[in-house]
C-alpha cells in the first residue's frame, strides 16, 4: 500500500484557492430566471401535432431574467418528436442534431433568438394515447464551449492543450482555477451514467483526464474536488471492467476493459477518458506523455457547480409541459331555450382521454366577442344562465378533466325575453284554460367576476390579484384559506406564509383578494365567496391554486414533518 499524504495538503490548499475564486458574483433578475408561467398541460390527438405555445393556451414558454445575453436551451420529450420551424439566429451545441428535430434538441443564442424559436417549438405526438413530459430548460452562456447538463444543473468546459501537454496534477490545478458564472471549478467528476455519456459526448474522440485519483492510498479511487471531494468510488473488491455501480461503494463506474491494473513499475494513479468516444476510464501514469493511441491525453474536463452541487437557480431554469396524448371530443349543444331573462342549456357528454370532470359554460351577446369573464361552471349536462338582458346570446360549452379545459362546442343562440311573455309560435282563435301558474325558483344572487388569475399556480414571492367580484347583494363571507400538506395553517402563520389580504368595498359590494406566498412546496391557497341580496337564493364562489417557482422553497408548518 503506498500513502502519499502531501495530497491532503494539496487539496486544502487548491479548495482554497477555489472558494477566493468563487467569490465572483453573478447577478440575475431581482425576480430570478423564468420560462414563462400559466397551464402547463398540452393536449393532442394521437399522430398530430402542434405548436407548444399555442397548445399552451396562455403562460407562453418565454425566457427571462437569466444574466447573460447569450443563451442555451435543451428540450426533450420522452415519446414523439419536437422540432423548429424558426432557427434564424441559433445554432445546435456539439451532441444535438442539427436539425433542430428529435426527442432531445438544443439551441445556443441570444436571448431574443431563442425566445423566437421557442415561439415555434412543435410538438408531434406518438401514435398511441399516453401522458408525457416535455421538459425545457434555459440557462445563462457567457463564453463558447461550455456545455449544460440540465439533469443535474452542472456545466463542463473541454479544455485542449494549448501547446505543451501537461500532466494530471497540472489539469488539476488549472481546473480549480477556473470559474463560469460565479461557480467554482473542478476536474470532472461522473457519478451517474447520464453524466458519463453528456461530459463523453462534449469531448468528441479525444482523451482528457478527469477528477479521480488513487493517488492518497493505492487501490482506493477516489474524487479530489467538487461536491464529491474524497468519495471513494472504486476499490479492489469492486472487481476490474466495471461498468456500473460498485456494491462496495455504491458509486458509479465505467472502467475499460481489465482497468484499472496499476500498470508499470510507477504504478497507475490518475484517471483518464480514453480516447475514440466510448466515455471508457482508464487509469494513468504519471509520465503519461509517452502513451499513444487512444491512451494519449489531449486535454481535461472542468465541471462547475455550486459548491454542494445543488443547481444554480440564479443560471438556470426549468419547466414541465404535461403532453397528453388522446381523443378529446367536445360536447354538442341540443337545447338551448331562452326565457324570461334565461337561457336553458342541454348538451351531450363526450368520451374522451381523460374522465370528465365537469363543464365550463361561456356567453355573450349579440355583437360582444366571447369573456372570460362570463364564465359559467356545470358539474352536469344541462345548466340555465339567469340575470341575462333581452336579446339574442350566444353559448358555448367545453368540458375540462384532470388535464384542464378541451375545446370548445360549436356556439348556439338563444333569444332572451324580459318583462313581457315571451311570443307564441301560433296564435288558435279557441280560448284555453288559464294553466295554473308554476312556482318560479329563487334566481342566484348576480355576482361578476371582473377579475381572475388564471392557471392553477400563483407565482412565488410576488403579489398577485386572485379575484375580482362584485355583486348587486352584499357579500357575506369572503374566506381565504391557506393549506400546507394538506393541513390548514393558523391565521398566525396565515399571513406570513400565504400573504393573503382580502378587501371588501363599500356595501360589502366588491372584493379583492391577493396573495404573496413565500414558499412552494406542498402550500395551496383557496378563496370561497358567498354573495346574498334579499328575495335570491345565496351565490357561492370557490377556486384554488397551488404556489409555484423555477426552484422549490420549502416551508413546514409544525406537525407536517
Amino acid at each position: 500500500m503506498r500513502i502519499r499524504i502531501q495530497w491532503v495538503a494539496v487539496a486544502v490548499i487548491l479548495s482554497m484557492v477555489a472558494a477566493l475564486i468563487g467569490l465572483t458574483t453573478v447577478t440575475a433578475s431581482a425576480s430570478g430566471p423564468s420560462l414563462g408561467s400559466g397551464k402547463s398541460t398540452v393536449k393532442l390527438t394521437p399522430g398530430s401535432e402542434g405548436v407548444v405555445n399555442t397548445e399552451l393556451d396562455h403562460g407562453a414558454l418565454v425566457v427571462s431574467g437569466l444574466p447573460s445575453q447569450t443563451v442555451r436551451v435543451v428540450a426533450s420529450v420522452g415519446a414523439g418528436t419536437l422540432h423548429l420551424t424558426h432557427t434564424a439566429g441559433i445554432s445546435a451545441p456539439t451532441g444535438y442534431p442539427a436539425t433542430f428535430s428529435g426527442a432531445e434538441i438544443a439551441f445556443v443564442g441570444t436571448t431574443a433568438a431563442v425566445n423566437a424559436a421557442l415561439a415555434s417549438l412543435t410538438y408531434r405526438a406518438p401514435a398511441t394515447a399516453g401522458t408525457h413530459t416535455i421538459k425545457v430548460s434555459a440557462a445563462a452562456i457567457d463564453r463558447a464551449g461550455v456545455s449544460y447538463d440540465p439533469t443535474n444543473g452542472h456545466y463542463y468546459e473541454y479544455v485542449p492543450w494549448n501547446g505543451t501537454p501537461s500532466n494530471w496534477q497540472t489539469a488539476r490545478t488549472a481546473a480549480a482555477t477556473s470559474t463560469y458564472l460565479g461557480m467554482s471549478g473542478y476536474l470532472a467528476t461522473i457519478t451517474s451514467q447520464n453524466e458519463n455519456a453528456f461530459a463523453t459526448s462534449k469531448i468528441g474522440s479525444n482523451g482528457a483526464w478527469i477528477g479521480g485519483t488513487d493517488e492518497l492510498v493505492e487501490g482506493e479511487w477516489r474524487w479530489a474536488d467538487g461536491p464529491e471531494a474524497n468519495q471513494l468510488f472504486w476499490r479492489p473488491s469492486c472487481g476490474v471492467s466495471l461498468k456500473g455501480t460498485c456494491p462496495a461503494t455504491g458509486m458509479f463506474n465505467y472502467w475499460s476493459t481489465f482497468e484499472p491494473n496499476n500498470s508499470g513499475s510507477s504504478g497507475e494513479d490518475y484517471l483518464q477518458y480514453m480516447g475514440g468516444a466510448t466515455g471508457e476510464w482508464n487509469d494513468l501514469r504519471v509520465d503519461w506523455s509517452q502513451v499513444t493511441g487512444r491512451y494519449a491525453v489531449l486535454g481535461y474536463v472542468v465541471e462547475y457547480s455550486t459548491p454542494d452541487g445543488a443547481p444554480n437557480p440564479n443560471v438556470s431554469v426549468e419547466r414541465d409541459i404535461s403532453a397528453v396524448v388522446g381523443e378529446f371530443a367536445q360536447p354538442v349543444i341540443l337545447k338551448a331555450a331562452g326565457g324570461e331573462c334565461h337561457v336553458s342549456l342541454e348538451w351531450t357528454k363526450p368520451v374522451n382521454h381523460l374522465p370528465v370532470t365537469g363543464y365550463t359554460v361561456e356567453y355573450r351577446a349579440d355583437g360582444a366577442t366571447w369573456d372570460p369573464r362570463s364564465e359559467h361552471a356545470s358539474s352536469t349536462t344541462h345548466t340555465t344562465v339567469s340575470h341575462l338582458t333581452a336579446g339574442v346570446w350566444h353559448f358555448r360549452v367545453a368540458a375540462n378533466d384532470s388535464a384542464g379545459r378541451n375545446g370548445w362546442s360549436d356556439p348556439v343562440t338563444a333569444t332572451v325575453h324580459c318583462g313581457s311573455p315571451a311570443p307564441s309560435p301560433t296564435s288558435s282563435p279557441t280560448s284555453s284554460p288559464t294553466p295554473t301558474p308554476t312556482p318560479t325558483p329563487r334566481p342566484d344572487t348576480p355576482v361578476t367576476v371582473e377579475k381572475v388569475h388564471r392557471g392553477k399556480t400563483v407565482p412565488l414571492g410576488r403579489p398577485t390579484t386572485l379575484v375580482v367580484a362584485r355583486t348587486k347583494g352584499t357579500f357575506t363571507k369572503a374566506r381565504v384559506t391557506c393549506r400546507l400538506h394538506g393541513n390548514k395553517v393558523p391565521p398566525g402563520l396565515r399571513d406570513r406564509l400565504c400573504g393573503t389580504r382580502v378587501a371588501l368595498g363599500k356595501g360589502r359590494k366588491k372584493a379583492t383578494v391577493t396573495a404573496r406566498p413565500t414558499c412552494t412546496r406542498g402550500l395551496r391557497i383557496g378563496v370561497e365567496l358567498t354573495a346574498k341580496q334579499p328575495g335570491d337564493a345565496r351565490t357561492r364562489w370557490t377556486r384554488s391554486w397551488r404556489v409555484r417557482s423555477g426552484s422549490a422553497v420549502t416551508c413546514r408548518l409544525k406537525g407536517t414533518g
